[in-house]
This record gives C-alpha cells, sequence and structure tokens, in this order.
C-alpha cells in the first residue's frame, strides 16, 4: 500500500505584517477561502484514489494537478485551524499569532478550535480508514497537518521519503509505504526509490544481525 501525500499549490492572498485579534481571525477566514496561483505541471496518478480535505485549496490543487478526476472529500484531511490566541485592538506581527497559537494547540488549549490530541485523533481516523480500504491513493491537504499524519502513520508501520527537509514545501510530494511492502529488514524504503535502496535482502540481513 502506497499513500502520497501533497502540500496544496500556494495560495493566491497577501499577508499584512499586522494585526489585532479580530483582524487575524478575518485573515484566516479569507485565506481559506482564497484561490490557489495557477500551476504549471501535471502528475499522473493512474490506480491511485485522491482524497482532498474539505477546503477549497485542496480541490482546485487537485484539478490542477491531475486534471478530470474522481475526488474524495473528508474533512479528516483539513488543515489545523489557528484562532487568535488573545483578545485584542493592538495590532501585532503576524509571526505572533501564529507561534501563539501553534504553541496553545500543543498545549492542547480549549482556546484553540481544535487542539493537538483532537488533531491527533482526526490523524488516526484517518489512517485506520486507508488502511482498512487497502488502496493506494493520494492526499491533498496542508503543511501543519501533515506533521501529525507523517507521524502517525510512521506509529502504524509506515515508512516516511521526503526529498526535502525542513518545512513542508507548497506541492512538495511526500511518500509513505507499509513497511511489511519492503525488505523490512533495514530503514531503507526499497519501494519507493528508483532503481532501489540498493542494500539487498541478504546485506540487510546480516547488518540486522550485528
Amino acid at each position: 500500500m502506497k499513500i502520497i501525500m501533497i502540500r496544496h499549490a500556494k495560495v493566491d492572498m497577501e499577508w499584512e505584517k499586522t494585526y489585532n485579534s479580530k483582524g487575524w481571525d478575518k485573515a484566516n477566514e479569507a485565506y481559506n477561502a482564497a484561490p490557489i496561483k495557477s500551476i504549471d505541471k501535471r502528475l499522473k496518478i493512474e490506480g491511485f484514489r485522491v482524497y482532498i480535505s474539505a477546503l477549497p485549496r485542496t480541490r482546485a490543487t487537485a484539478n490542477g494537478l491531475f486534471g478530470d478526476c474522481e475526488l474524495i472529500e473528508t474533512p479528516l484531511l483539513n488543515e489545523v485551524p489557528n484562532r487568535a490566541a488573545i483578545d485584542t485592538e493592538k495590532k501585532l506581527p503576524k509571526k505572533f499569532w501564529v507561534a501563539r497559537g501553534r504553541t496553545q494547540w500543543y498545549m492542547n488549549s480549549s482556546r484553540q478550535w481544535e487542539t493537538r490530541k483532537m488533531t491527533r485523533d482526526r490523524a488516526e481516523e484517518l489512517v485506520k480508514m486507508l488502511v482498512d480500504k487497502n488502496e493506494d491513493c493520494v492526499l491533498v491537504t496542508h503543511e501543519f497537518f501533515l506533521y501529525t499524519l507523517k507521524s502517525v502513520l510512521e506509529k502504524h508501520g509506515f515508512v516516511i521519503k521526503r526529498s526535502n527537509t525542513g518545512r513542508i514545501k507548497n506541492l512538495e510530494r511526500i511518500r509513505a509505504t507499509k513497511r511489511d511492502d519492503h525488505c523490512g529488514f533495514c530503514t531503507h524504503n526499497c519501494l519507493l526509490s528508483n532503481p532501489g535502496c540498493d542494500i539487498g535482502k541478504e546485506r540487510a540481513i546480516a547488518q540486522s544481525n550485528k
């Protein structure tokens, strides 16, 4: 079973440098409704089911990447919302609102619409659904949710492969394969490399026995 996770395309919206609390919440609403910037590439996904979130930027991204194909929408793939961390008329930097809101999320503060525990429970529900279906699939989703989703997939025996490090970029593809689908004797995900990890099963077994 193979899963390809893709962060949506860049959203066509300019953020202001500072916001008060009401302005921050309104800006996030506007971001959720904003269009994406044009996509100049297409991907072939024959044999893969395509899942998108309930936010329009994932549908637009899937349409831009894959053309006319069946899309399965689920709120389980939605981004983690970032509500204003405090009520204030004072305008504060965008970085403050992002960092403070995500800190509250991490601390499971009820101030945020969704807590870290709620996000993880949502990711667990999604992974259980995908594993039960046991189909190769593409998930078009969002950066912050992806960090939790990757962790939950690893917990359930998937091997994750990224071509980049650091923050997940727009349109970046992250691959996950069930560990049982490759040799199982090393940390290399043989099925996701081309032509392969070149370790070889016998050598991997020997290394694991050292």
